[in-house]
């Protein structure tokens, strides 16, 4: 039964029992009524407060403006409630009541008016200061409602006292059902109310937790359901927003760990990555372009390109950069000195575009060609050398087939400039004597590794010509000799001159003193017996001071200890040839040294013919083409050659301690077949930045073709540290590679050999049969 039916049947049986004191009754009952009429605009008042709690926190979620317009509404609900006809509370208290609702809807509209601030970290500080104080100004506000709630039903009490009262003073008869009926009040609404009370107190004090189990179906039955519905939806937007805060510091997190990836990434480029806004203020720079500013990263993102370039750089920039503000990629290379070096960039400006094309900054890519120009350039003096050299050069497949000729040899050979000549033989231009000396001597000595230098006779079309002769032997990537370099010279005159010296010992000085070569005469006693005017310069000695001389007497015991050999040899009767390094004119000289023995009419050793060539340009050159040929342009990783290189350093069959990695990127050509090629470069480019950070600067890093890479271990004790590696190199396949606008996931599969006594072909092989069965155990794992 609900109570108000209780009460109203109540004060019905007073007023027919106790009729002589109607007007009491009737001022209890008026009592009684203005006491509830203020608790329900209390109750009222308290429910339109309560449900701006929610609503103050969806508003915060979702800014929504539908949700703002319920706020006010609830607000204005609350603010016509607070009207001054009560009995409860002062006209002051009232007032107060309506100036705080009135100051809580000024704190919204300043809290609306936030959503206009740009996005940034004060302006959501900002957000949420003014959310929680909405939140404890809704909260005062609530609990001075709930007191009035509390005074009204005070009121209540006592005016029901009253009629008690009035009721026993005038039928006494009817005392005891009064009395029944007031504790049966009591009990039906001072009880509920007070466990109400408390868990209103435990749910202001923070307690989400606080339920009511009364179940009534009166009044006070559908008041303690909302108290329930109102705490349930309380603890859910509690659990909303810890999700939200929990879910908003997650991505927070992923940003940081993203934003540290690729500034990572970008650290270990070996390039200048920079970008700056349309006004030319800094925004990023990567390591390679804070060391070319020579700034820390924190002294640079902010300043502007004026303050930090040079003139001459902020000159020769200015017409690409105002081209790629308009919107126009932009490529240059230009000069440039820094670290006390003069250098050349490779510079690419790409314009940034915002959702409508115009351009809000641009990226600043820039490469140092500075070695590769320089490769280049040497390469260029070595072939222009080798075309314009008036030695005969001929290069030829190991079947003998031509495949070059420097114009010095095809003038020579009367072949003209445009002449083909892959489909003509090296027999056609040697005697048979030389023919026979290859098949003796020069392939057996070239295909051992080592030069063959002597003289031969070749055709040309002038006839039969004598040619000082060195043949060398080239290696292709499986160790086999692909083609040989022949490098001749037309000796007819030094031939000439040699039959003369026979006869007269002037020609002989004659053709010596013609020749850049420093020649001496040494006798069988190792007395110098001749030296030309280059042997002098070479000495820093007037012939007279060199004539008579031996060896000891004029070379320095170390380098006696490393000559002596070859002299014995050319003694002996062998033409021999060794290169060496030596002083000229204080500097360093690498030089070709040939002993050629000397024989009386009847065979007997008369001494030996020193010859020595200056080949420091020449080395220079090789020296720098054998470093290109051995990297990888791509990766600038080691390549097979490198690896054969790398071998060669090494004993062949000894490859205790080392162990062997074999890579194979895994779902590489997807990559390819979807992005295109310059991505999988990228990739590969990437991938091999990330290995050769975990290995060791003395062991090997090479790609070895295609998306296959080797690593060589050196010193390597047990599996396990090979073991260890291998995982490393796989957590850094799998993790994602950001490139460009692509997120790419490969993933590698790692071979393991450790060396026995097998060599380095069979390490090799076994690591290669060991990715093989990584892969064919499902990819992404080491074996």
């Amino acid at each position: 039964m609900k109570i108000s039916h209780l009460l109203r049947l109540s004060v019905l049986l007073v007023v027919l029992v106790v009729a002589v004191v109607g007007h009491g009754v009737w001022l209890a009952a008026q009592g009684r009524h203005a006491a509830e009429r203020d608790q329900e605009r209390a109750r009222a008042a308290a429910r339109e407060v309560v449900a701006l709690l929610p609503l103050t926190q969806d508003y915060a979620r979702t800014w929504s403006s539908g949700t703002a317009l319920q706020w006010e509404v609830k607000r204005q609900a609350l603010e016509a409630q607070l009207t001054s006809d009560t009995r409860v509370m002062a006209a002051l208290e009232i007032e107060s009541l309506r100036q705080a609702t009135r100051s809580l809807g000024q704190q919204f509209e300043r809290f609306v008016a936030t959503q206009d601030l740009p996005d940034s970290d004060l302006a959501e500080r900002k957000r949420a200061l003014m959310v929680d104080q909405l939140l404890i100004s809704t909260q005062a506000l609530t609990d001075d409602i709930f007191r009035w709630s509390v005074k009204a039903s005070e009121l209540e009490h006592r005016a029901g006292l009253m009629f008690m009262r009035a009721a026993l003073t005038g039928l006494g008869i009817m005392a005891v059902l009064a009395l029944l009926l007031v504790l049966l009040v009591a009990a039906k609404v001072l009880r509920p109310l007070r466990r109400l009370e408390a868990l209103t107190q435990a749910l202001a004090s923070g307690d989400l937790s606080a339920r009511t189990t009364f179940s009534s179906s009166n009044e006070l039955g559908a008041l303690a359901s909302r108290f329930n519905a109102m705490a349930e939806a309380l603890a859910l937007r509690e659990r909303e927003l810890q999700e939200q805060v929990a879910l908003r510091q997650a991505s927070e997190q992923r940003i940081a760990d993203s934003e540290q990836f690729i500034r990572s990434i970008t650290d270990h480029l070996p390039v200048r990555i920079a970008y700056f806004d349309a006004q030319g203020r800094y925004q990023f720079a990567n390591e390679a372009a804070c060391e070319r500013l020579s700034l820390p990263r924190e002294a640079i993102i902010g300043r502007t390109r004026s303050e930090l370039l040079d003139e001459d750089t902020l000159v020769i920039t200015a017409a690409p950069l105002a081209a790629a503000l308009l919107g126009h990629e932009q490529q240059f290379e230009h000069a440039e000195t820094y670290g006390g070096q003069d250098r050349v960039t490779d510079c690419h400006l790409i314009p940034d575009l915002d959702a409508d094309g115009a351009v809000v900054g641009v990226f600043n890519v820039s490469i140092d060609l500075t070695a590769r120009k320089a490769a280049e350039e040497a390469l260029r003096v070595l072939t222009e050398i080798i075309e314009t050299a008036p030695d005969y050069i001929v290069q030829v497949d190991r079947h003998g087939m031509i495949t070059y000729m420097n114009p010095s040899a095809r003038q020579a050979a009367g072949i003209g400039p445009d002449e083909d000549v892959t489909r003509r033989s090296f027999l056609e231009f040697n005697t048979r004597e030389t023919v026979a000396r290859y098949e003796r001597e020069i392939v057996t000595q070239v295909t051992s590794g080592r030069p063959w230098l002597g003289e031969t006779t070749v055709v040309l079309a002038s006839g039969v010509v004598p040619v000082t002769h060195m043949v060398l032997a080239h290696r292709d990537q499986k160790g086999r000799v692909g083609r040989f370099s022949s490098v001749m010279r037309d000796i007819s005159v030094e031939v000439a001159a040699r039959a003369e010296l026979r006869r007269q010992q002037q020609t002989l000085s004659s053709v010596a003193e013609a020749l850049p070569d420093f020649i001496a005469v040494i006798d069988a006693q190792g007395r110098h017996r001749f030296v030309n005017s280059a042997f002098e310069r070479w000495m820093g000695q007037p012939r007279e001071a060199l004539l008579g001389r031996r060896l000891e007497e004029l070379i320095p015991p170390d380098v006696l200890e490393e000559v002596l050999p070859w002299v014995t040899r050319a003694l002996a009767g062998e033409t021999v040839s060794y290169e060496a390094e030596t002083q000229i004119n204080q500097q360093r000289r690498d030089i070709l040294v040939n002993f050629i023995p000397l024989c009386q009419p009847d065979g007997t050793q008369d001494g030996l013919v020193a010859v020595g060539r200056d080949i420091t340009v020449h080395k220079q050159r090789e020296s720098s083409l054998i470093r290109i040929s051995e990297r990888d342009p791509l990766t600038g990783l080691a390549n097979r050659h490198g690896v054969d290189a790398f071998v060669s350093r090494h004993s062949l069959e000894d490859t205790n301690g080392v162990a062997l990695l074999y890579i194979d990127l895994d779902r590489f050509k997807p990559v390819n077949d979807t992005y295109g090629h310059p991505v999988g470069d990228a990739l590969l480019k990437a991938f091999a930045d990330r290995i050769r950070s975990q290995v060791r600067p003395t062991d090997l890093v090479a790609r070895i073709g295609g998306d296959e890479f080797l690593i060589a271990l050196m010193g390597v004790k047990s599996r396990r540290h090979a073991e260890l590696v291998a995982d490393k190199v796989l957590v850094v396949a799998h993790r994602p590679f950001e490139l460009g606008p692509y997120r790419v996931e490969v993933g590698a599969s790692v071979g393991i050999a450790l060396g026995t006594v097998d060599g380095w072909q069979g390490l090799i092989h076994r690591a290669d049969a060991a990715v093989y069965a990584a892969k064919a155990a499902g990819r992404g794992r080491r074996a």
